[in-house]
């Protein structure tokens, strides 16, 4: 289970630290393994998978709803997906990969817009 720190305003204004969990279980199969993570405004976590080649995107139910799948994975290639972020304010989403032949940045279409940075509200 994770547990993340939401920042948001109260009735007065004041901001405050909510928690929100995502319960997810998984068995990772092979070598494949977690690494960062970023949440959108509808809550839906999109988490890079190092070694996998793709980015698993749950709801806030930590059911799965989605996968950015980076182009020739299964031949090896770019599977070190290390990181992940959303453009503050937009749909834009971004994953850093790599592989022998050099590092990578790719964007792709997140299912909501990023949660806006705590120096924003």
């Amino acid at each position: 289970q994770v547990i993340i720190m939401k920042a948001v305003k109260d009735e007065n204004g004041d901001m405050v630290n909510t928690p929100f969990k995502i319960t997810a279980r998984y068995q990772m199969c092979g070598y494949e393994m977690f690494d960062s993570l970023k949440v959108d405004e509808d809550d839906n976590c999109y988490i890079a998978v190092m070694y996998g080649g793709r980015i698993l995107v749950v709801n806030k139910l930590g059911v799965p709803v989605g996968n950015v799948i980076i182009k020739n994975r299964e031949f090896g290639e770019k599977r070190m997906t290390s990181n992940v972020a959303i453009k503050p304010g937009t749909n834009e989403g971004y994953l850093v990969t790599s592989d022998e032949s050099g590092s990578y940045i790719y964007t792709f279409p997140t299912l909501a817009k990023a949660m806006k940075l705590f120096s924003d509200l």
